[in-house]
Parts: C-alpha cells; sequence; structure tokens
C-alpha cells in the first residue's frame, strides 16, 4: 500500500506532463483540417464557410507554432478580405507576415498568392522595384512545383511584364512577351489573356493589333466576372472603341464594363463580412467554453481533491457567465448588422425598380416618335429608319427568329421582321429597293425555308411567332 500511492502519484504527474504535448499536436493537425476546408470553401465562393475555416485555422495555427499551415491561412485570409473590399486589412496582413514556403500542401499555391498579392500592392504604391522581384519570384515557384503545368506561369510572366511597362522599361516587356510567345500554350486560357493584354498596351502604333489582343484578352477571361483582367480588357477595349470611334461597339463594352465593377464593387459585401465576423466570434467563444469545460474535468480527475473541485467549479461557472454575456452581446450585435444588410438591399431594389420605370418611359417616348415619323403613304421610306424602328419594337421577336430559326438568311429575318411590324408590300418594295415580283419570290423562298404548307398564311404565322 505504501508503495502504490507514490506510483499513483508519479502516474498522474506524467499524465499531466504529457497532455500539453498530446494537445499541441492534435491542434496542428486540426489546424491543417480546417485550412483544407477554408481552402476548398474559398474555391467555391463560400465566404461563410471559407472565412470561419480558416480564422480558426489561422488560431489553432499559431497556438501549435505550425507557422506553414499559419502562413497558408493568413494568405488565404488576405485574399479573402481583398476579395469582399476590405483592402487596408488584407495589405496589412500580408506586410506583417513573415514568408514561409509551403511544402505541405503545394497545389493550394499559397506561395505564389503571396507573391502575386505583394506585388499587386506594390503596383497601387507604384513601388516598381518590389512588383518587378514579387513576379519573378512567383515565376521560380511556378518552374519548381509546376513544371509541367503553364497556367500560372503564363499570369505571372504577365505580371512581370507589366511591372516593366509600369518601370518605363518598354524592351524588357516587349522581352517578356517574346518568351512567352515561344512557350507552348497553357491548359487555362486565363492567364494567355494576361499576356494579351500587355500586348494590346504594347502595341502602340497599330490600333487594329491593339484592338485584336484586347478582344482575346476579352475572350480569354469574361467567364471569370471578379477577374482583374475581365475589367481591364473591357477598359482597354472601350479606349480603343472611342480612338476608332466605334460608338456600337463602345456603348456594349462600356456596359458589360458597368456591370462587372458593380458585382465587384457591391457594398453588399463588407456588411455581410461583418456580420460573418459576428457570427465566428460566437462559434470561437463556444469552442473555448467547450475547452475550458474539459480542461476542468481533466484537473478534476489528476488532482482528485475535494476542494481544488469545489474551486474550479466555481471558476468555470464564473467564465461561463461571463462567455454568456459575451455571446448576447455578440448576437444582438449580429442581428443589428443583419438588420441594417436588409434596409440596404430594399434601398437598391428601389433604386433599380426606379430606375427600369424611367428607361421604360424613355423607351415608350422613343417608340411612339419613330411610329410617327414612320411614313403610312405609298411615298419611299428610308430603310434605315425601318430598320432602326424594327430592331426597338421587334427585338424580342428577332431573337426568337434568331434562336428557332438558325438557318435562315439576314434577308429572312429582316423581311420576317416588316411583316410583323404591318409594313406594306409596296412600301416594303421600295424601301428595300426591288420589285414586287423580286418581293414575291422572297416571300416564297421565306416560305420554302420556313417549311410551311399551302395552306399556312405567312403573315398570320409571322404574327403567332
Amino acid at each position: 500500500m505504501k508503495t502504490l500511492v507514490p506510483t499513483i502519484a508519479l502516474i498522474i504527474v506524467a499524465c499531466a506532463m504529457l497532455s500539453p504535448l498530446a494537445s499541441c499536436s492534435g491542434n496542428a493537425q486540426k489546424a491543417r483540417q480546417w485550412l483544407e476546408t477554408g481552402q476548398a470553401a474559398f474555391g467555391k465562393d463560400s465566404i461563410y464557410d471559407a472565412f470561419i475555416n480558416l480564422q480558426r485555422a489561422m488560431d489553432e495555427a499559431e497556438r501549435a507554432g505550425d507557422k506553414e499551415t499559419y502562413f497558408e491561412a493568413n494568405v488565404y485570409l488576405a485574399m479573402l478580405y481583398e476579395q469582399v473590399g476590405q483592402r487596408d486589412k488584407s495589405e496589412k496582413m500580408l506586410r506583417d507576415l513573415q514568408y514561409v514556403e509551403a511544402t505541405t500542401n503545394p497545389s493550394a499555391f499559397s506561395s505564389q498568392y503571396y507573391f502575386r498579392f505583394c506585388g499587386y500592392y506594390a503596383t497601387l504604391h507604384q513601388d516598381y522595384d518590389s512588383m518587378i522581384y514579387c513576379a519573378q519570384q512567383a515565376i521560380k515557384l511556378d518552374k519548381k512545383l509546376y513544371p509541367n503545368d503553364l497556367t500560372y506561369l503564363y499570369g505571372d510572366m504577365g505580371n512581370l511584364a507589366e511591372a516593366y511597362l509600369a518601370a518605363g522599361d518598354t524592351a524588357s516587356a516587349w522581352e517578356v512577351v517574346r518568351q512567352v510567345n515561344s512557350m507552348p500554350q497553357p491548359s487555362k486560357r486565363l492567364g494567355l489573356g494576361q499576356i494579351y493584354y500587355l500586348r494590346s498596351l504594347l502595341e502602340t502604333q497599330n490600333l487594329d493589333s491593339a484592338y485584336h489582343y484586347a478582344n482575346l484578352c476579352y475572350e480569354c477571361s469574361k467567364d471569370h466576372i471578379s477577374n482583374n483582367i475581365l475589367i481591364l480588357s473591357l477598359q482597354r477595349l472601350c479606349a480603343l472603341d472611342s480612338c476608332m470611334r466605334n460608338m456600337d461597339a463602345y456603348m456594349e463594352h462600356k456596359r458589360i464594363l458597368d456591370a462587372s465593377k458593380e458585382y465587384r464593387q457591391g457594398t453588399e459585401v463588407a456588411y455581410k463580412i461583418s456580420a460573418l465576423q459576428e457570427q465566428g466570434k460566437i462559434e470561437r467563444i463556444q469552442e473555448k467554453n467547450e475547452k475550458r469545460l474539459w480542461i476542468g474535468v481533466m484537473l478534476i480527475v489528476l488532482l482528485c481533491l475535494a476542494l481544488f473541485t469545489v474551486i474550479s467549479l466555481l471558476r468555470m461557472s464564473h467564465r461561463n457567465a461571463q462567455t454568456k454575456q459575451r455571446l448576447a452581446e455578440s448576437t444582438i450585435q449580429r442581428e443589428m448588422l443583419e438588420k441594417e444588410l436588409l434596409q440596404l438591399r430594399m434601398r437598391k431594389n428601389e433604386a433599380k425598380l426606379e430606375a427600369a420605370h424611367k428607361k421604360n418611359v424613355s423607351m415608350t417616348e422613343l417608340i411612339t416618335e419613330i411610329k410617327h415619323n414612320l411614313p403610312n403613304t405609298e411615298d419611299e421610306p428610308s430603310l434605315a429608319t425601318l430598320e432602326s424602328t424594327m430592331k426597338i419594337q421587334c427585338a424580342d421577336f428577332l431573337e426568337r427568329v434568331e434562336h428557332r430559326y438558325p438557318e435562315l438568311t439576314d434577308n429572312d429575318v429582316r423581311l420576317m421582321g416588316f411583316i410583323r411590324m404591318g409594313v406594306k408590300p409596296k412600301v416594303m418594295a421600295m424601301a428595300l429597293n426591288i420589285s414586287m415580283k423580286s418581293l414575291n419570290s422572297a416571300r416564297y423562298r421565306l416560305r420554302k425555308r420556313l417549311k410551311l404548307s399551302n395552306e399556312t398564311n405567312l403573315n398570320e404565322f409571322i404574327s403567332g411567332i
């Protein structure tokens, strides 16, 4: 009995000493799991899941001393803050972060993202030397870690060329573009779009060539509405459209550009991230509360003293009361943010409805004016006037015809539009500068292409589309 008591005491002391080591290892494993979950949510644009899991990974990795996981979680959180419009916070996180090359999970591109975003923020401050350095470091990582995948190498080569161009070194920018032209095509076109954009900027003497590469850049990036290259390509196309006096193309590109900027710069996101942060605080407080309870139970088992048990329970009770108070405060703050976000959405929807109403009124007045000016006599009308009227009055009809009957020619579609408008055959023939016989032949060919029977009236058929 005398030897049993010291043995039990020794086992209790050993368990108490080994417990922190086991806890540290478990924290590192949990941090890596939360990081991978957050990275997957980030790739799916699930802001809530990404924020919560990345924050968990960062906190747990810091406690466990896992520098690589801590670095990767910080990089992805910085990208998340940049995505939701909190650029100052994103830049500060990267500036204060110590670089660690990601080797455990290189497919997450954390190291490359670190240099790309540092280079991007250097661009905003016109720090050209840092821009060039960051682009060169990212290129080295691309060649080292992904020698068989040129997708990201193309993008980083474009960043390097852009840095040289911003620094005024046009010759070096051209040299990078020539190097890329000698490389094989990447599997994904987004990185290639950045090279096309730089090529468009460098083609200052040839507007047609500059427009060609700007359009290629837009084609490569138009499926990525949140990407900066899409906005840059549209801005370049608008500038070139203006120089070339191509107003129709300018209006279309400007419309797409405004829609992309509205998507990127929406004010709802900042409110949403604030609400998510409060929700994250609530969950982290709950987790800390669970850990405190677990630690309290372990202390009770290890110490096995009634006095220490009572003291521990009193301490945990006090902490639980504080936790409940903080939870209540966080819940109230989250509800206030959600109400503010709902009011913002309502104001935004009211503004959209008012803008749509004004647009409909303007369009109605325009159609009325065109109808008033459209000739109703047998005089020869203007073909341009008829076509412009048709594009306004029959826009939906023309879209349905082109979708259902792709084999029709432009003349067939225009003839159907005139018939839909109720233009008289004689007026139609005079506007098209053809004879009535030619017009009847055109109607006959149209019936053949539409595969109409002899009993079907062409005008009634077109009116029913």
